[in-house]
């Protein structure tokens, strides 16, 4: 494939390479370089090197990037391809709700792993009002627009102010 060829997948008869998958990705990690979609996965250059000697995807890494940035799978593994999508019975709709439900489950106790430690970093009580705070803050920061561990640091501090005035400044950091 040349440098600058327009780039039309087709992967319905087969698996597609990862340079194939890299250059579709370069429009979403807004770059012209495989070089800054690895930087955009978060690995490095060495990494994408080795899963083209070896002819390794890694599925897991581009399978969590995409969800954490809100693009469909299929965009990536099915380009032009049209799927079907299992209509709901009432079988099939239990088992969904049951499955959200130990995702939402999953989701709410790893932001309690955050949650009560800072709170403790920050020497105040382990209330509901301010574990509510802080987990309202951890979903927000959940949606990429800054690092959760700022964001939780800085409503800690903000409450620890509100809680006792006249403590001293100490580092929150």
């Amino acid at each position: 494939m040349e440098r600058n060829a327009v780039f039309a997948p087709n992967y319905a008869w087969g698996e597609p390479t990862i340079r194939e998958l890299m250059e579709r990705l370069k429009p979403i990690a807004r770059t012209q370089t495989i070089k800054g979609v690895v930087e955009w996965l978060g690995v490095s250059y060495h990494d994408y090197k080795n899963w083209r000697y070896r002819q390794v995807i890694p599925y897991k890494l581009l399978i969590t990037k995409l969800m954490n940035e809100g693009i469909s799978i299929d965009w990536l593994f099915a380009p032009g391809v049209k799927l079907l999508y299992p209509k709901t019975t009432p079988e099939l709709s239990e088992s969904l709700n049951s499955l959200t439900c130990e995702q939402d489950y999953r989701f709410y106790w790893k932001a309690m792993q955050m949650v009560e430690p800072t709170l403790k970093k920050h020497h105040l009580e382990n209330s509901e009002s301010h574990r509510n705070e802080l987990l309202n803050v951890y979903f927000l920061a959940q949606e990429g627009w800054v690092k959760t561990e700022v964001a939780m640091g800085c409503v800690a501090r903000a409450m620890r102010r509100v809680s006792c005035p006249n403590a001293p400044a100490y580092d929150c950091s």
